[in-house]
């Protein structure tokens, strides 16, 4: 039995038992069936009179939906691609309109990205998604979900080596980006996905980051910077690169930061490791040494428990 919520708008229990209990529109169900071509019919059928901005019961509109539709199995879905740009074209869709998630189209298209093959986001023309989104004026490119996630947040950690081509095409059009956002926890875009980028990709990261706001010291609530966060997770290699980076002067971080404990990132690396038999960090510490020794670390640094360094090798 059809619900009717409105004089234009009929939502249906759809049949598929994968989609739950979802409560959703014809025109949204057909955008999210991969079938565009039936949306545009409902658009473009005055007697029809449809509701550009409705949504579903998980806060979906069709942008959302074709946003959220972009990639199949196989790749992306050239349709729904062409059908999401001209529905940004629309002025009466509401671009910053959110699900149930707090998440825009933008969130979106890298939240539903995350489980799909690298390979397939070469085959989306970014340039054009960057300027379809730009020609609207009120969109806004900083909007948090209920995580407190930008889409760059999604970005770094869907797409971790899209970060730097994505970001060179922001700044390239002039987009409004603020890079110093952060989530709930306190964490800049990357510090939430630095565990996920290739140190390729990090290399190339002070290239796009040096002419903007971010700041490679930020703290998150734990008063760690990206140096702790790594260090957490025995990225080594990602640490060196670091390292290098500073003393080659292409970044400012400070390598003596304390956290909440008053840990160094050193701290946190040689604690995560301590007593475990096999472990190579002593040996990854050593390779370090000539690295700190340039960027002036603090080998007498003692936090809060009163341990210092050579009571945690």
């Amino acid at each position: 039995m059809p619900i009717r919520v409105s004089e234009n708008t009929i939502l249906l229990q759809p049949e598929d038992p994968s989609m739950g209990k979802t409560v959703t529109s014809p025109l949204i169900w057909s955008v999210l069936l991969g079938r565009p071509h039936i949306a545009t019919y409902f658009l473009e059928t005055s007697e029809l009179e449809p509701d550009s901005n409705a949504y579903d019961s998980e806060g979906r509109t069709m942008l959302i939906a074709a946003a959220r539709n972009l990639w199949s199995f196989y790749g992306l879905r050239c349709d729904s691609f062409e059908f999401l740009l001209q529905t940004l074209s629309r002025e009466d869709v509401n671009v910053n309109q959110v699900d149930l998630l707090g998440q825009n189209f933008l969130h979106k298209i890298f939240f539903a990205s995350s489980c799909r093959a690298s390979d397939m986001f070469d085959q989306i023309d970014w340039l054009r998604l960057i300027s379809g989104v730009s020609q609207r004026s009120d969109f806004d490119w900083n909007a948090k979900d209920k995580l407190g996630s930008t889409f760059l947040h999604l970005l770094g950690i869907s797409v971790p080596f899209k970060m730097v081509d994505f970001i060179r095409e922001l700044l390239g059009q002039d987009i409004p980006v603020d890079f110093k956002q952060t989530d709930r926890y306190g964490q800049t875009f990357l510090q939430a996905s630095i565990t996920e980028v290739d140190v390729d990709i990090l290399q190339m990261l002070p290239q796009v980051l040096n002419s903007t706001d971010f700041d490679w010291n930020s703290q998150d609530e734990e008063g760690e910077n990206i140096l702790h966060t790594l260090a957490r997770e025995n990225c080594v290699s990602a640490i060196v690169t670091l390292l290098r980076l500073v003393v080659d002067g292409q970044i400012e971080l400070d390598v003596n930061r304390r956290n909440n404990e008053a840990r160094t990132f050193l701290h946190c690396l040689l604690a995560k490791n301590k007593g475990q038999t096999g472990s190579t960090i002593q040996h990854d510490v050593i390779s370090m040494v000539e690295l700190l020794h340039q960027v002036k670390f603090d080998w007498h640094a003692i936090d809060r428990f009163g341990e210092t360094l050579d009571l945690l090798l």
